[in-house]
């Protein structure tokens, strides 16, 4: 990709002024006027509505923007229409309660820490924020977004000077914001005023950032595995059809590529029912880690697996146990202790039933958690069981995590 095509701050400014996005804009703005004016009456209760309808319009502000970073990420440069927002499998409810939870974190800061501890947590909600929406993005999985090991993946994925843009673009918004606030106070005007202007400002930098990074999505497509890449060879329809019966029989009687696994898996997840979702992702998981040797997006398979089923288990104990031992590998503790109960569950009488509940003890040692909760049981039963010698010696490196832990959460 050529460095000429990097989307840049100036574009994305421009963005929320286009003609398109000037009316939505405008409507934030009108708005927000109209709740400021009813919290300013004396209608009993007119505070409490208007608290809760300014609410569904941050709500309304970000579902927005979600949309804007999809129509980004595929390459379109408008503003959505109004019959247009739509996005599957509640991606966008995903990104506004992401977004509003790093909002309220900042209000938290502002009234408890004043300007420093805004300062404070600008900078590092700059810094997580970018990879935690794209991931977020790509994996339809509001968890998976909040794993630090996926941020630095990603960042890499698109290169040190997009992310740096990314995230100095957010850190900018920001700090322009606490700027507009501290005017604002210095000059004094009314705080329906106040809070007017500000509404007005946080959407055009929200409408503005979520277009850049959208277009920086669409500029690392391939380097993000959206697109096949430009040097594979064109397959021939009759050999990779897109139809997801078609596709999903080949790969049933002949076997299938890892691009073949993926397109079907992105057809499935538009329209497919929740149980063809679900067989096919436990023949692609084992695909992933035997033959394709592909352990982290296995992990990633996986988390969109549990989020339709939490009880999702794989067929073979052997092709479970070796998915519990990648999620171990890579750090995924809250994969790993999940992925225990659901092979405790499947596999009641497995003879591999202690090495799994070993496993879970040694991720889960640092963690605080339901997950935490099963593994001190499990260490419980594990002290009378019969393990090998090596088994046992983990077990005692284990003792001083869990004999005199505090309870987990109920």
């Amino acid at each position: 990709m050529n460095d000429s095509d990097a989307p840049d701050a100036r574009s994305a400014i421009r963005f929320p002024l286009s003609g398109g996005m000037r009316a939505w804009l405008l409507g934030v703005a009108g708005a927000g006027a109209f709740l400021e004016l009813l919290a300013a009456t004396p209608i009993p209760l007119s505070g409490v509505l208007a608290f809760v309808l300014r609410l569904l319009l941050w709500i309304a502000i970000y579902r927005l923007a979600s949309e804007i970073l999809l129509a980004s990420a595929e390459g379109e440069t408008g503003a959505p229409s109004l019959s247009g927002i739509e996005s599957a499998d509640g991606l966008a409810l995903r990104h506004i309660a992401l977004w509003l939870l790093a909002t309220l974190a900042l209000v938290v800061c502002s009234i408890y820490t004043g300007p420093i501890g805004v300062l404070v947590g600008s900078f590092a909600l700059a810094a997580m924020l970018p990879a935690a929406t794209i991931i977020l993005t790509l994996s339809k999985s509001l968890s998976e977004a909040l794993i630090p090991t996926q941020w630095l993946r990603l960042a890499a994925r698109i290169g040190r000077a997009d992310y740096l843009r990314l995230c100095a673009a957010l850190l900018a918004a920001a700090l322009a914001y606490l700027a507009i606030a501290g005017i604002m106070a210095w000059l004094g005007p009314g705080q329906g005023f106040r809070n007017l202007v500000q509404l007005v400002y946080w959407a055009f930098a929200v409408f503005a950032w979520f277009h850049l990074a959208g277009r920086t999505v669409y500029r690392h497509r391939a380097e993000l595995n959206l697109v096949e890449p430009d040097t594979e060879p064109a397959r021939a329809p009759e050999k990779f059809a897109r139809d997801p019966e078609t596709l999903w029989e080949e790969i049933r009687s002949q076997g299938g590529t890892r691009e073949m696994h993926a397109e079907l898996a992105r057809q499935l997840e538009r329209a497919g029912t929740r149980e063809r979702r679900l067989e096919h992702g436990r023949l692609h998981l084992e695909t992933l880690l035997l033959a394709f040797e592909a352990p982290e997006e296995a992990l990633d398979r996986t988390s969109r697996m549990l989020e339709l089923d939490r009880d999702f288990a794989l067929a073979s104990p052997d092709s479970m146990l070796a998915l519990i031992r990648a999620a171990s590998d890579h750090h995924a503790s809250w994969l790993v202790g999940q992925l225990c109960a659901n092979y405790l569950a499947a596999f009641p009488a497995s003879v591999k039933r202690d090495e799994v509940r070993l496993i879970a003890c040694e991720a889960l040692r640092e963690e605080s958690s339901a997950n935490r909760t099963k593994a001190e049981a499990w260490f419980r039963e594990l002290m009378t069981a019969e393990l090998a010698d090596a088994q046992r010696a983990r077990l005692a490196s284990l003792a001083p995590s869990y004999l005199h832990a505090p309870p987990g959460p109920d």
